[in-house]
């Protein structure tokens, strides 16, 4: 197995659009996760220290194909095997929550339990790598610790995710990856054969139904809003028939007796807008702390339904108001 992976890996690289191939052990943004304790030279233990990490077994190249930074230290390289001292390369919140002070590149580390010595660190700690998301990508980037896979005494006790970059379509890709396998090894399977983007969209799948579901109702909330504001102002203004036709026969500017009315319904739409729109950015905070994507405050999308009332409002205020101008002083004065 130990010779195979490579072998995988030069294949898949020599096919025709492949930009750069890496490998992982966990599939990454798939809910999956490993975990282990870890021991850092410099880290003082006690009884109820939490020691946990995620860690993950990777290829060479592999910050590189998935655009992490490393802010010090170097690569895995393919040099970084069995044969070689053993390395590892942690993230910046592993370096927060094992070194207090200084950089951890340099350091050393144990995996798992301590030997009978726990002075006796067999890892050296090469990199450090900018925070990334590893299980989801709702939760914060958790303390990472990155050993290279070809330094796996067990390699057959883990599965193996290969990770490609190119520039063909992903149906021409997939069928290049499996000819590639096929001709290593015609009876080795090949699961979750995907794109990146599919990997995400699979991994928020419940935020993004939710919020399908949310827009769908505040669409919906809109529209009902919009009718029961018509409904309340016209017929707000279609009882004020009696006051018009009054003011019509004494005498009162048609123009200025629509424009005193839809003044009127201006300010209602203003005051309701002052309510509405920061209790909607509150609701929209919470609404962020919850689902994925989602921003709290879209002047866009807020100020977009606010205009949508208010023509609402002018539009109920207005129709009524000139259906009533042209109401006779004799029928007004005989409406109730």
């Amino acid at each position: 197995i130990r010779n195979f992976y490579p072998q995988l890996e030069a294949a898949i690289s020599a096919l025709p659009g492949v930009e750069v191939l890496t490998a992982s052990m966990v599939p990454l943004i798939s809910g999956s996760n490993w975990g282990t304790s870890v021991f850092v030279e410099g880290f003082s233990v006690g009884l109820d220290t939490d020691r946990n990490a995620r860690f993950n077994r990777v290829g060479p190249g592999f910050f590189h194909t998935m655009a992490i930074p490393l802010l010090g230290g170097r690569e895995f390289s393919p040099r970084d095997d069995i044969n070689t001292p053993k390395v590892a390369i942690v993230s910046e919140a592993f370096q927060r929550k094992f070194s207090a002070t200084g950089s951890i590149v340099g350091k050393h580390l144990r995996v798992g339990r301590p030997g009978p010595n726990e002075s006796e660190w067999d890892t050296e700690i090469i990199g450090l790598a900018h925070d990334a998301h590893y299980s989801t990508v709702k939760d914060p980037p958790p303390p990472m610790l990155y050993l290279p896979y070809r330094q796996d005494k067990t390699p057959g006790d883990s599965s193996f995710y290969l990770l490609v970059q190119g520039n063909n379509s992903p149906a021409a890709s997939s069928a290049a990856v499996r000819s590639a396998v096929a001709a290593l090894d015609p009876n080795l399977p090949i699961e979750d054969l995907r794109t990146f983007e599919t990997q995400i969209n699979e991994n928020v799948f419940l935020d993004r139904m939710i919020s399908t579901l949310a827009a769908t109702f505040a669409a919906l909330a809109t529209v009902l809003a919009g009718v029961g504001l018509y409904g309340v102002l016209a017929y707000s203004v279609a009882r004020r028939t009696r006051e018009i036709g009054i003011r019509m026969a004494i005498g009162a500017d048609p123009s200025a007796t629509r424009s005193l009315v839809m003044k009127e319904a201006a300010w209602l739409a203003l005051i309701g807008a002052g309510i509405g729109v920061p209790s909607a950015i509150a609701l929209g905070r919470f609404a962020e702390s919850q689902l994925f994507g989602i921003k709290s405050y879209d002047p866009l999308v807020i100020g977009a339904a606010a205009v949508l009332l208010a023509a609402v409002a002018m539009l109920a205020a207005y129709v009524p108001a000139r259906a009533a101008m042209r109401v006779t002083p004799q029928t007004a004065l005989r409406y109730e």
